[in-house]
């Protein structure tokens, strides 16, 4: 009874933080501070030390952070080491060209990982990582560090991919409202030069 009813409890803190992140985007809230509540859902969910949620800059070919959380302020200063990711290289950038997951058990023995410093200084071990996707389009990457190597559970992984879709939702909420304030201020300049 008294393991059933914690699952219960932690089944429940889940929903809980779920339901934050759903209100957070259908709010006024800026994508900045949805994306941060993702990862912060991530690293308080899953137990991880650190999560981020990287975005497309097309233009550019790379990922670029739009939100962390961390349980330790000493990863987001090792994190400077790389400030984007080219498409394709390391983790992140296979798996936003690739959209399938990855889940690694011990990223300081991965040779693709790109940032080493990060993991052998704060002493970081299982990576996640899980593409975002809206429609057919790949948008970004949910990537979640953990201080121990871990085997990931099917309730892990459905976690991350609900994460995931949320940060999808939002990446695309935010660059439908970018396009429309770019047309908005476009037609006020070709407004204000008929006048």
């Amino acid at each position: 009874n008294a393991r059933l009813y914690r699952r219960l409890e932690e089944r429940a803190e889940k929903l809980a933080a779920l339901s934050e992140v759903a209100r957070l985007m259908t709010s006024s809230e800026t994508g900045e501070r949805v994306f941060q509540a993702i990862a912060e859902a991530a690293v308080t969910l899953l137990g991880a030390a650190h999560a981020r949620v990287w975005a497309d800059d097309p233009e550019a070919r790379v990922l670029s952070p739009r939100g962390g959380f961390g349980i330790d302020p000493r990863i987001e200063a090792s994190m400077t080491d790389y400030p984007v990711i080219p498409y394709g290289q390391g983790l992140a950038g296979r798996i936003f060209e690739s959209r399938a997951p990855e889940y690694v058990v011990d990223a300081q023995r991965d040779p693709r990982w790109l940032n080493r410093r990060l993991l052998t200084e704060l002493d970081l071990h299982a990576f996640a990582g899980v593409p975002l996707v809206a429609g057919d389009r790949a948008l970004g990457v949910l990537a979640i560090l953990f201080a121990e190597q871990r085997q990931f559970t099917p309730e892990d992984k459905e976690l991350m991919g609900l994460l995931a879709d949320h940060a999808a939702i939002a990446l695309q909420n935010a660059q439908l409202y970018g396009h429309a304030q770019r047309a908005y201020e476009e037609l006020s300049t070709a407004q204000a030069q008929l006048v």
